[in-house]
Order: C-alpha cells, then sequence, then structure tokens
C-alpha cells in the first residue's frame, strides 16, 4: 500500500506478451486498475498478443496450445519470434522435431536464427503481421486447401496481400501449401 499511486517510485509492471489473453487482462487489472502503477507495459511491447475474437469464435478446440502440441506438430509457423534466444524450450522441440519431417515456415521482416532452417521464410518488405496472414488464408482458399468454407473477403485477394506485404504470391502459395497439407500443424 505505501507505493500505491506514486508516480515515480512506485509500482512498475512488466509482463510477457506470450501469456493468455485472459492472464493479461488480470495482470492489467491488477496493476493499473488496482495498484494504479503508471508503468505497466510487455517485454515484448507492440507485438500482437491476443487471438481475434473472430477467430476464437470460430475455432472448436482451444486456440492456445501446450509443448506437447509442439512436440507433435508436422508443421510450426513462426511469427515474428525468436525461438532460439528468447523461447529456448520451445525452439529446442522445433529443431529437434526438423530431421523427423515436420516443416517450418517463418515469417519475419528481420533476420530469425531460425531462417537458415526454415522451409519457407515470408520476409515482408512493408505492411503488417494481419497483412501477410490475410496473404496465407487467400492463397490457402486459392490452393483449394481451406478445411472450413472460407470466403475470401473484399481486400483480401492474393494479389492485393502481395502488394501491401511486397511478398510474391509464390511465397505465400509454398507456405499455404506446407500449413495447410499438414495434418497436425
Amino acid at each position: 500500500k505505501p507505493l500505491m499511486g506514486k508516480s515515480e517510485d512506485g509500482v512498475a509492471a512488466l509482463v510477457s506478451t506470450r501469456l493468455p489473453a485472459e492472464a493479461l487482462y488480470h495482470f492489467k487489472q491488477i496493476f493499473v486498475d488496482h495498484f494504479h502503477s503508471s508503468t505497466v507495459t510487455a517485454l515484448e511491447e507492440g507485438k500482437t498478443t491476443a487471438t481475434p475474437a473472430i477467430l476464437a469464435d470460430e475455432l472448436e478446440n482451444p486456440f492456445e496450445g501446450n509443448l506437447e502440441n509442439i512436440k507433435e506438430a508436422d508443421c510450426v509457423l513462426v511469427i515474428g519470434a525468436d525461438l532460439v534466444d528468447n523461447h529456448q524450450v520451445i525452439g529446442f522441440f522445433v529443431k529437434r522435431n526438423l530431421p523427423n519431417g515436420t516443416k517450418l515456415v517463418v515469417i519475419d521482416p528481420n533476420t530469425n536464427p531460425l531462417d537458415k532452417v526454415a522451409n519457407c521464410l515470408i520476409k515482408s518488405k512493408k505492411g503488417s503481421d494481419t497483412d501477410i496472414l490475410q496473404g496465407l488464408s487467400a492463397a490457402i482458399a486459392k490452393l483449394g486447401l481451406a478445411r472450413s468454407s472460407y470466403t475470401s473477403q473484399p481486400g483480401n485477394s492474393l494479389k492485393e496481400a502481395s502488394e501491401k506485404t511486397g511478398v510474391d504470391s509464390e511465397t505465400f502459395l509454398q507456405a499455404a501449401h506446407l500449413i495447410a497439407s499438414a495434418s497436425k500443424p
């Protein structure tokens, strides 16, 4: 209680965006709403953290997985995460499964330690992760590999995604094929 509400020497709170959305909400509630901390931030500030509500509603299984899912995956999609330096356990299991046929798709505009072992690299020159994911969705639909009824939304064509991101259509199609062909992505 003695630190509550102090602006310069009060409570500072850091959280990892790797936590589930519910945990992030409660973290914010505790430190901002209850302790009135003016310094609450994420270790990976600026990164996407929560599952889009639309996607969560459409999924039959929980969105977030566990380490067993990574161990059994036959295709892994890494978006802007450094699994080698920042998420070593998951990175270890991903790399350990590659010789067994697990496919790896890395989406990261920056150099990623997994680039050299990836089956497909998506290096956007512009746009956002959402633009990349819309491009992958459009590519999966174009290949006829969608597992549910997917209709391309206006502004979500493969050509438009390529224009928004600077990623060529063939790269989107290659990544889409790897992801959609997996039985345990």
